[in-house]
C-alpha cells in the first residue's frame, strides 16, 4: 500500500433483529451466558432494554454484536448465511471450541457444526481451521483461524486472517 492510500477498513460490529422474546430477562441471560462463557464477550448492560436491545462487546468498545428485538426478525439460511470471528492462534480457537462443545452438551438447542480443517491454495496458501455455532442470532457464527503456509520454505506462519503478515 502506498502512503497516499488509506489503510484497509476492518469490520467492527454486526447487528441483527431477533424475536423480541429472545431479549426478555431469561433469553438475555442465556445469550449473555453463552457468549460470555464461550468467547469472553461482555454485555453492555447500560444499553440493554428489555425486549428491544442487547449489545455484546468482544474485547473492546469497537468490536461488538448488537441484537435488536423486533416483531419481524431477520431470517437467514445458516450456515451459508454467517458472520465470522478470526482467532489469533490455533490454541485460542481450540479453547473457544472446547467452551462451545461444553455449552452445547448442556443445551441441545444450540446449533453446532464441529471443527473442520481445509487447505486452500489461495493467493497466499493456508489451512483454515473453523467451526460454526448458532445461538439466538439468525446467522451462524463462524470461528476461524488462518494457518498461513509458506510453500517455498515449508514453514508455517501464524496470523489471524487474510492480509495479516
Amino acid at each position: 500500500m502506498t502512503s497516499n492510500q488509506p489503510q484497509r477498513p476492518r469490520f467492527n460490529h454486526v447487528g441483527f433483529s431477533v424475536d423480541r422474546s429472545l431479549l426478555n430477562p431469561d433469553g438475555r441471560k442465556r445469550i449473555v451466558d453463552f457468549f460470555s462463557s464461550c468467547f469472553g464477550f461482555e454485555e453492555r448492560a447500560e444499553y440493554t432494554k428489555d425486549g428491544e436491545l442487547l449489545i455484546l462487546m468482544a474485547g473492546g468498545p469497537d468490536q461488538f454484536i448488537v441484537l435488536f428485538g423486533h416483531d419481524q426478525p431477520t431470517t437467514a439460511n445458516p450456515p451459508t448465511d454467517h458472520f465470522g470471528m478470526a482467532c489469533n492462534s490455533l490454541d485460542e480457537l481450540q479453547q473457544y471450541l472446547g467452551n462451545v462443545r461444553s455449552f452445547a452438551a448442556a443445551d441441545g438447542t444450540i446449533e453446532f457444526d464441529d471443527y473442520e480443517v481445509s487447505t486452500l491454495a489461495d493467493v497466499r496458501p493456508y489451512r483454515l481451521h473453523k467451526f460454526y455455532v448458532r445461538v439466538a442470532t439468525p446467522f451462524a457464527f463462524e470461528v476461524q483461524y488462518y494457518e498461513w503456509l509458506d510453500e517455498a520454505s515449508g514453514a508455517v506462519a501464524d496470523a489471524a486472517g487474510p492480509g495479516a503478515s
